[in-house]
Protein backbone atom coordinates (compact mmCIF):
# COMPACT_ATOMS: atom_id res chain seq x y z
CA UNK A 1 0.00 0.00 0.00
CA UNK A 2 1.64 2.89 -1.09
CA UNK A 3 -0.02 7.14 -0.31
CA UNK A 4 1.18 9.79 -2.45
CA UNK A 5 0.81 13.18 -0.03
CA UNK A 6 0.98 15.76 -2.02
CA UNK A 7 1.38 19.63 -1.14
CA UNK A 8 2.37 22.11 -3.49
CA UNK A 9 2.37 25.29 -1.27
CA UNK A 10 4.53 25.94 2.08
CA UNK A 11 4.77 27.64 5.33
CA UNK A 12 1.61 28.13 7.86
CA UNK A 13 -0.95 25.63 7.90
CA UNK A 14 0.39 23.92 5.13
CA UNK A 15 3.20 22.39 7.20
CA UNK A 16 0.69 21.66 10.07
CA UNK A 17 -1.19 19.43 8.08
CA UNK A 18 2.27 17.41 7.06
CA UNK A 19 3.10 17.29 10.24
CA UNK A 20 0.00 15.58 11.88
CA UNK A 21 -0.86 14.16 8.77
CA UNK A 22 2.27 12.07 7.75
CA UNK A 23 3.01 9.97 10.55
CA UNK A 24 -0.39 8.85 11.41
CA UNK A 25 -0.10 7.79 7.54
CA UNK A 26 3.21 6.09 8.20
CA UNK A 27 1.66 3.73 11.05
CA UNK A 28 -0.93 2.35 8.80
CA UNK A 29 0.30 1.67 5.30
CA UNK A 30 3.29 0.26 3.65
CA UNK A 31 4.92 3.19 1.88
CA UNK A 32 3.88 7.43 2.29
CA UNK A 33 5.42 9.20 -0.15
CA UNK A 34 5.32 13.26 -0.06
CA UNK A 35 5.77 15.51 -2.60
CA UNK A 36 6.86 19.44 -1.96
CA UNK A 37 8.40 22.14 -3.55
CA UNK A 38 12.13 21.96 -3.54
CA UNK A 39 12.31 25.84 -1.85
CA UNK A 40 9.82 24.51 0.43
CA UNK A 41 12.27 21.25 1.91
CA UNK A 42 15.94 23.06 1.41
CA UNK A 43 14.25 25.97 4.11
CA UNK A 44 15.91 25.53 7.26
CA UNK A 45 12.45 25.39 8.68
CA UNK A 46 10.91 22.66 6.63
CA UNK A 47 13.83 21.06 7.58
CA UNK A 48 13.35 21.75 11.18
CA UNK A 49 9.92 20.93 11.17
CA UNK A 50 10.31 17.31 9.89
CA UNK A 51 13.83 15.99 11.10
CA UNK A 52 11.75 13.28 12.95
CA UNK A 53 9.61 12.12 10.35
CA UNK A 54 12.32 12.04 7.93
CA UNK A 55 13.78 9.28 9.98
CA UNK A 56 10.60 7.27 9.71
CA UNK A 57 11.63 3.86 7.35
CA UNK A 58 8.75 4.41 5.34
CA UNK A 59 8.39 8.07 4.13
CA UNK A 60 10.34 9.27 1.54
CA UNK A 61 10.18 12.87 0.48
CA UNK A 62 10.26 14.08 -3.34
CA UNK A 63 11.63 17.58 -3.67
CA UNK A 64 10.21 18.22 -7.23
CA UNK A 65 7.68 20.73 -7.29
CA UNK A 66 8.78 24.49 -8.85
CA UNK A 67 7.69 27.10 -7.00
CA UNK A 68 4.17 28.56 -8.74
CA UNK A 69 2.96 32.21 -9.18
CA UNK A 70 1.31 32.65 -5.56
CA UNK A 71 -0.94 35.53 -7.65
CA UNK A 72 -2.56 32.06 -9.21
CA UNK A 73 -3.78 33.30 -12.81
CA UNK A 74 -6.59 31.05 -13.78
CA UNK A 75 -3.83 29.39 -16.76
CA UNK A 76 -1.21 28.46 -13.31
CA UNK A 77 -4.49 26.98 -11.88
CA UNK A 78 -4.35 24.15 -14.59
CA UNK A 79 -1.26 23.98 -14.35
CA UNK A 80 -1.07 23.33 -11.23
CA UNK A 81 -3.76 20.00 -11.46
CA UNK A 82 -1.61 19.01 -14.42
CA UNK A 83 1.65 19.45 -11.90
CA UNK A 84 -0.77 16.93 -9.49
CA UNK A 85 -1.73 14.48 -12.03
CA UNK A 86 2.71 14.04 -13.73
CA UNK A 87 3.22 13.38 -10.04
CA UNK A 88 0.99 10.73 -9.53
CA UNK A 89 2.13 8.96 -13.02
CA UNK A 90 5.96 9.54 -11.67
CA UNK A 91 5.02 8.18 -7.83
CA UNK A 92 2.12 5.44 -9.32
CA UNK A 93 0.79 5.30 -5.70
CA UNK A 94 -2.56 3.29 -4.54
CA UNK A 95 -4.07 6.20 -2.71
CA UNK A 96 -3.36 10.00 -3.18
CA UNK A 97 -4.26 12.95 -0.59
CA UNK A 98 -3.81 16.57 -1.67
CA UNK A 99 -3.93 18.57 1.85
CA UNK A 100 -4.54 21.72 0.01
CA UNK A 101 -6.57 21.74 -2.98
CA UNK A 102 -8.53 24.77 -3.30
CA UNK A 103 -6.19 25.83 -6.64
CA UNK A 104 -6.42 22.22 -8.22
CA UNK A 105 -10.09 21.68 -8.04
CA UNK A 106 -11.19 24.51 -9.73
CA UNK A 107 -9.11 23.16 -13.23
CA UNK A 108 -10.85 20.01 -12.00
CA UNK A 109 -14.22 21.33 -11.89
CA UNK A 110 -14.31 22.93 -14.92
CA UNK A 111 -12.48 20.16 -16.70
CA UNK A 112 -15.47 18.26 -15.20
CA UNK A 113 -18.16 20.68 -16.40
CA UNK A 114 -16.49 20.64 -20.09
CA UNK A 115 -17.02 16.86 -19.63
CA UNK A 116 -13.56 16.24 -20.04
CA UNK A 117 -13.45 13.40 -18.28
CA UNK A 118 -11.96 12.54 -14.37
CA UNK A 119 -8.47 12.27 -13.74
CA UNK A 120 -6.59 9.80 -16.06
CA UNK A 121 -5.59 7.23 -12.97
CA UNK A 122 -7.85 4.86 -11.67
CA UNK A 123 -6.57 5.86 -7.90
CA UNK A 124 -8.60 7.47 -5.35
CA UNK A 125 -7.91 11.62 -4.94
CA UNK A 126 -9.18 12.81 -1.42
CA UNK A 127 -8.86 16.29 -1.53
CA UNK A 128 -8.84 19.33 1.52
CA UNK A 129 -10.81 22.76 0.23
CA UNK A 130 -10.96 26.09 2.32
CA UNK A 131 -13.15 28.42 -0.06
CA UNK A 132 -16.65 28.83 0.15
CA UNK A 133 -19.15 31.07 1.35
CA UNK A 134 -21.67 30.82 4.19
CA UNK A 135 -24.81 32.61 4.56
CA UNK A 136 -23.12 36.10 4.18
CA UNK A 137 -24.54 39.41 2.36
CA UNK A 138 -22.22 39.23 -0.10
CA UNK A 139 -20.47 41.98 -2.46
CA UNK A 140 -20.70 41.41 -6.40
CA UNK A 141 -17.07 40.58 -6.73
CA UNK A 142 -17.78 38.01 -3.63
CA UNK A 143 -21.32 36.76 -5.44
CA UNK A 144 -18.79 35.75 -8.61
CA UNK A 145 -16.33 33.80 -6.58
CA UNK A 146 -19.32 31.80 -4.50
CA UNK A 147 -20.86 31.14 -8.06
CA UNK A 148 -17.57 29.92 -9.22
CA UNK A 149 -16.81 27.63 -6.00
CA UNK A 150 -20.79 26.28 -6.54
CA UNK A 151 -19.92 25.38 -10.06
CA UNK A 152 -16.56 23.60 -9.77
CA UNK A 153 -17.43 22.02 -6.67
CA UNK A 154 -20.76 20.14 -8.37
CA UNK A 155 -18.64 19.63 -11.23
CA UNK A 156 -15.58 18.04 -9.42
CA UNK A 157 -14.06 14.58 -10.12
CA UNK A 158 -12.34 14.18 -6.99
CA UNK A 159 -12.96 10.91 -4.83
CA UNK A 160 -13.39 12.63 -1.49
CA UNK A 161 -13.35 16.14 -1.13
CA UNK A 162 -13.01 17.32 2.78
CA UNK A 163 -13.99 21.19 4.06
CA UNK A 164 -12.38 22.60 7.11
CA UNK A 165 -14.69 25.28 7.09
CA UNK A 166 -18.04 24.69 8.87
CA UNK A 167 -19.77 27.86 7.69
CA UNK A 168 -19.73 26.56 4.36
CA UNK A 169 -20.84 23.45 5.53
CA UNK A 170 -23.24 23.86 7.17
CA UNK A 171 -25.12 25.77 4.70
CA UNK A 172 -24.22 23.75 1.86
CA UNK A 173 -25.69 20.82 3.47
CA UNK A 174 -28.99 22.70 4.46
CA UNK A 175 -29.44 23.57 0.64
CA UNK A 176 -27.90 19.88 -0.15
CA UNK A 177 -25.76 20.74 -2.53
CA UNK A 178 -24.46 18.34 -5.15
CA UNK A 179 -21.71 17.48 -4.38
CA UNK A 180 -22.55 17.23 -0.34
CA UNK A 181 -22.91 13.57 -0.60
CA UNK A 182 -18.81 13.10 -1.14
CA UNK A 183 -17.73 15.74 0.82
CA UNK A 184 -16.99 15.69 4.64
CA UNK A 185 -16.29 18.18 7.45
CA UNK A 186 -13.01 18.00 8.99
CA UNK A 187 -11.29 20.09 11.78
CA UNK A 188 -8.11 22.44 11.18
CA UNK A 189 -5.60 21.39 13.84
CA UNK A 190 -4.11 23.42 16.11
CA UNK A 191 -1.80 22.29 18.78
CA UNK A 192 -1.67 23.05 22.57
CA UNK A 193 0.38 25.85 23.81
CA UNK A 194 3.01 25.49 26.11
CA UNK A 195 0.97 26.70 29.58
CA UNK A 196 2.52 29.86 30.70
CA UNK A 197 1.52 32.48 32.94
CA UNK A 198 0.09 35.89 31.29
CA UNK A 199 3.31 37.20 32.44
CA UNK A 200 5.98 34.57 31.00
CA UNK A 201 4.05 35.08 27.92
CA UNK A 202 5.31 38.96 28.07
CA UNK A 203 8.41 37.93 28.95
CA UNK A 204 9.06 35.83 26.21
CA UNK A 205 7.65 38.52 23.96
CA UNK A 206 9.53 41.31 25.75
CA UNK A 207 6.83 43.60 26.09
CA UNK A 208 5.67 45.14 29.51
CA UNK A 209 4.27 43.22 32.06
CA UNK A 210 1.49 45.32 33.54
CA UNK A 211 -1.71 46.54 32.12
CA UNK A 212 -3.87 44.70 30.01
CA UNK A 213 -3.26 43.64 26.36
CA UNK A 214 -5.44 43.28 22.90
CA UNK A 215 -3.62 42.77 19.61
CA UNK A 216 -2.75 40.54 17.19
CA UNK A 217 0.17 38.53 16.82
CA UNK A 218 1.39 37.03 13.04
CA UNK A 219 1.95 38.11 9.40
CA UNK A 220 0.80 41.85 9.40
CA UNK A 221 -0.40 41.40 5.69
CA UNK A 222 -2.68 43.81 3.76
CA UNK A 223 -5.75 41.30 4.32
CA UNK A 224 -5.68 41.92 7.91
CA UNK A 225 -6.86 45.73 7.87
CA UNK A 226 -4.20 47.06 10.49
CA UNK A 227 -4.67 50.64 9.67
CA UNK A 228 -8.52 50.22 10.79
CA UNK A 229 -7.84 48.68 13.73
CA UNK A 230 -4.87 51.16 14.55
CA UNK A 231 -7.63 54.03 13.92
CA UNK A 232 -10.40 52.23 16.00
CA UNK A 233 -8.30 51.89 19.56
CA UNK A 234 -7.23 55.64 19.10
CA UNK A 235 -10.43 56.14 19.44
CA UNK A 236 -11.08 54.98 22.42
CA UNK A 237 -11.24 56.44 26.06
CA UNK A 238 -9.13 53.82 27.57
CA UNK A 239 -6.54 54.05 30.65
CA UNK A 240 -2.94 54.64 29.43
CA UNK A 241 -1.76 51.00 30.40
CA UNK A 242 -4.76 49.44 28.25
CA UNK A 243 -2.61 48.31 25.27
CA UNK A 244 -2.67 47.36 21.58
CA UNK A 245 0.05 45.03 20.58
CA UNK A 246 0.89 43.94 16.80
CA UNK A 247 3.95 41.70 16.25
CA UNK A 248 4.88 39.99 13.27
CA UNK A 249 6.43 40.59 10.27
CA UNK A 250 5.71 43.87 8.03
CA UNK A 251 5.54 45.05 5.02
CA UNK A 252 7.80 48.24 4.73
CA UNK A 253 4.86 50.87 3.56
CA UNK A 254 2.92 49.41 6.71
CA UNK A 255 5.09 49.62 8.90
CA UNK A 256 6.47 53.39 7.85
CA UNK A 257 2.66 54.10 8.25
CA UNK A 258 2.47 52.60 11.58
CA UNK A 259 5.85 54.28 13.10
CA UNK A 260 4.65 57.76 11.59
CA UNK A 261 0.94 58.17 12.00
CA UNK A 262 0.57 56.29 15.46
CA UNK A 263 4.12 57.49 17.01
CA UNK A 264 2.52 59.36 19.81
CA UNK A 265 0.84 55.55 20.12
CA UNK A 266 4.45 53.85 20.41
CA UNK A 267 6.23 56.55 22.34
CA UNK A 268 3.40 56.09 25.07
CA UNK A 269 3.41 52.34 25.31
CA UNK A 270 -0.09 52.22 24.68
CA UNK A 271 0.52 50.43 21.02
CA UNK A 272 3.75 47.92 21.39
CA UNK A 273 4.66 47.27 17.27
CA UNK A 274 7.34 44.40 17.06
CA UNK A 275 7.87 43.89 13.37
CA UNK A 276 9.72 40.61 12.91
CA UNK A 277 8.81 36.89 11.91
CA UNK A 278 7.13 34.88 14.74
CA UNK A 279 8.00 31.21 14.74
CA UNK A 280 4.79 29.53 15.20
CA UNK A 281 5.74 28.36 18.61
CA UNK A 282 6.07 32.40 19.81
CA UNK A 283 2.83 33.05 18.05
CA UNK A 284 0.91 30.46 19.64
CA UNK A 285 2.53 31.06 22.78
CA UNK A 286 2.67 34.29 22.65
CA UNK A 287 -1.45 34.93 23.07
CA UNK A 288 -1.05 33.78 25.93
CA UNK A 289 0.35 37.27 26.66
CA UNK A 290 -3.21 38.93 25.59
CA UNK A 291 -6.69 39.43 27.82
CA UNK A 292 -7.97 39.50 24.16
CA UNK A 293 -7.13 38.83 20.42
CA UNK A 294 -8.60 40.64 17.52
CA UNK A 295 -9.08 39.39 14.11
CA UNK A 296 -9.30 43.05 11.41
CA UNK A 297 -9.94 41.19 8.96
CA UNK A 298 -13.67 42.57 7.29
CA UNK A 299 -14.13 39.98 4.21
CA UNK A 300 -12.55 37.24 4.79
CA UNK A 301 -14.91 33.83 4.79
CA UNK A 302 -13.07 31.35 5.62
CA UNK A 303 -11.25 29.60 9.00
CA UNK A 304 -9.07 31.07 10.91
CA UNK A 305 -5.76 29.61 12.42
CA UNK A 306 -4.81 32.77 14.37
CA UNK A 307 -8.14 32.54 15.84
CA UNK A 308 -7.93 28.73 16.81
CA UNK A 309 -4.45 29.94 18.26
CA UNK A 310 -6.20 32.50 20.36
CA UNK A 311 -8.77 29.77 21.38
CA UNK A 312 -6.37 27.26 22.56
CA UNK A 313 -4.47 29.89 24.74
CA UNK A 314 -7.62 30.41 26.30
CA UNK A 315 -8.25 34.06 24.93
CA UNK A 316 -11.38 35.33 24.07
CA UNK A 317 -12.00 36.42 20.15
CA UNK A 318 -13.15 39.81 18.69
CA UNK A 319 -13.70 39.43 14.93
CA UNK A 320 -15.50 40.72 12.17
CA UNK A 321 -19.90 39.98 11.78
CA UNK A 322 -18.25 38.07 8.37
CA UNK A 323 -17.84 34.29 7.53
CA UNK A 324 -16.53 31.40 9.49
CA UNK A 325 -14.96 33.68 12.76
CA UNK A 326 -18.06 35.26 13.85
CA UNK A 327 -20.20 31.79 13.27
CA UNK A 328 -17.61 30.31 15.05
CA UNK A 329 -17.40 33.06 17.86
CA UNK A 330 -21.58 33.41 17.88
CA UNK A 331 -21.73 29.23 17.84
CA UNK A 332 -19.51 28.57 20.48
CA UNK A 333 -19.44 31.88 22.76
CA UNK A 334 -15.79 32.53 22.07
CA UNK A 335 -15.61 36.15 22.57
CA UNK A 336 -17.27 39.03 20.15
CA UNK A 337 -18.63 40.24 16.76
CA UNK A 338 -18.74 43.64 15.94
CA UNK A 339 -18.75 45.98 12.54
CA UNK A 340 -15.35 46.83 12.00
CA UNK A 341 -16.05 48.74 9.01
CA UNK A 342 -17.68 51.40 11.69
CA UNK A 343 -14.77 52.98 13.32
CA UNK A 344 -17.45 53.90 16.16
CA UNK A 345 -18.41 50.06 16.42
CA UNK A 346 -15.21 49.00 16.50
CA UNK A 347 -13.94 51.19 19.26
CA UNK A 348 -16.67 50.31 21.53
CA UNK A 349 -15.86 46.18 20.99
CA UNK A 350 -12.29 46.86 21.99
CA UNK A 351 -13.29 48.47 25.04
CA UNK A 352 -15.52 46.09 25.85
CA UNK A 353 -13.20 43.32 25.08
CA UNK A 354 -10.64 44.39 27.64
CA UNK A 355 -13.49 44.46 30.04
CA UNK A 356 -14.89 40.97 28.87
CA UNK A 357 -14.21 38.09 31.78
CA UNK A 358 -14.72 34.43 30.66
CA UNK A 359 -17.15 32.52 32.57
CA UNK A 360 -17.80 29.25 33.13
CA UNK A 361 -20.03 29.14 29.72
CA UNK A 362 -16.74 30.23 27.85
CA UNK A 363 -14.94 27.77 29.15
CA UNK A 364 -17.56 25.06 28.50
CA UNK A 365 -17.82 25.72 24.83
CA UNK A 366 -14.10 26.53 24.32
CA UNK A 367 -13.42 22.69 25.12
CA UNK A 368 -15.72 21.57 22.85
CA UNK A 369 -14.64 23.27 19.72
CA UNK A 370 -10.26 22.72 20.87
CA UNK A 371 -11.65 18.80 21.18
CA UNK A 372 -12.98 18.82 17.54
CA UNK A 373 -10.12 20.84 16.52
CA UNK A 374 -7.28 18.74 18.32
CA UNK A 375 -4.53 18.03 16.18
CA UNK A 376 -5.81 13.57 17.03
CA UNK A 377 -9.07 14.36 15.66
CA UNK A 378 -7.36 15.54 12.64
CA UNK A 379 -5.19 13.07 12.23
CA UNK A 380 -8.58 10.31 12.61
CA UNK A 381 -10.59 12.42 9.99
CA UNK A 382 -7.76 12.35 7.24
CA UNK A 383 -6.99 8.44 7.64
CA UNK A 384 -10.94 7.72 7.61
CA UNK A 385 -11.71 7.48 3.91
CA UNK A 386 -8.05 5.96 3.06
CA UNK A 387 -8.81 2.81 5.99
CA UNK A 388 -12.18 2.50 4.70
CA UNK A 389 -10.24 1.70 1.16
CA UNK A 390 -7.59 -0.37 2.11
CA UNK A 391 -9.71 -2.51 4.47
CA UNK A 392 -7.55 -1.80 7.43
CA UNK A 393 -8.93 -3.25 10.51
CA UNK A 394 -9.16 0.28 12.70
CA UNK A 395 -11.10 1.42 15.53
CA UNK A 396 -12.92 5.07 14.30
CA UNK A 397 -11.86 7.56 17.05
CA UNK A 398 -13.36 10.68 15.20
CA UNK A 399 -15.22 13.54 16.85
CA UNK A 400 -17.54 14.21 14.54
CA UNK A 401 -18.59 17.75 14.03
CA UNK A 402 -22.49 16.62 14.20
CA UNK A 403 -21.38 15.35 17.94
CA UNK A 404 -20.85 18.43 18.84
CA UNK A 405 -23.09 21.25 18.95
CA UNK A 406 -23.70 23.32 21.34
Amino acid sequence: MKVLIYEQWQGGHYYNYLEYLIPKVAELVDEVIVTTTKTAFETERFQKKFKEIQKLDNVRFHSTLKDEDPTLPIKDRFKLLSNLYNNIKEVNPDYVMVPSADCQSFANGILGLLKLGSSPFNIPIEVTLHNGYGPSKLTSRQKLKEFIYKLTYSNSTWNHMNFVNAHYFDHAKLHNRKWIKTANLIPDPVSKPALMTKNQARMMLGIPECGKYIGFLGHLDPRNNIPLLLKSFENTKLPDNYRLILAGSCPEELSLFINNTYSNLIKSKRLIFINRFLTDDEVLNGYQALDSCCIPRTDFPGLSSLALKSIASNRPLLVHNFGWAAYMTKKFNLGHVCNMNSVNSFSKALTDSFNYSPDTSFSQSREKFLRFHSVNNFAEHMVHKMVLHFNISYEDKRLLWEDLQP
